[in-house]
């Protein structure tokens, strides 16, 4: 791992292929997203699993069921549990995720909801 005073290179990536590329020009973790061209939405289990067997870093799976903005419905944050949850179960590092309330601010009622279900795995705020 890295020594508190170093940078990690963490890298977002979208595929098998990617993740190869990645690890090999020297990422210290990855962010699987799906869609990087919508800003990244949450990629299939399968790509997570794939990307799993194929690389020896931690991977980060980004939480977003949908493009556009970070004002999710109850809906939308009932997928994002689930798929946290699924994510973690097959062998996601930890989550990445970003939820704003209508005003625009940090939804920290929701954020302390998903981060209750990481345990002790990391989870990064995304640029919402």
């Amino acid at each position: 791992m890295t020594s508190p005073m170093s940078i990690l290179l963490e890298v977002c990536i979208a595929s098998v292929d990617d993740a190869v590329i990645a690890a090999g020009a020297g990422a210290d973790r990855l962010e699987l997203n799906a869609a990087l061209e919508l800003g990244g939405l949450t990629p299939s289990l399968g790509t997570l699993i794939a990307v799993k067997e194929a690389v020896d870093l931690p991977v980060l799976v980004m939480l977003r069921p949908r493009p556009g903005g970070f004002c999710y419905s109850t809906a939308d944050v009932d997928v994002m549990q689930r798929d946290l949850d699924l994510a973690l179960e097959h062998g996601a590092d930890g989550v990445v995720f970003g939820l704003l309330t209508e005003d625009g601010r940090v939804d920290a009622e929701r954020c302390a909801r998903l981060l209750a279900r990481c345990g002790d795995r990391p989870a990064v705020f995304h640029r919402a």
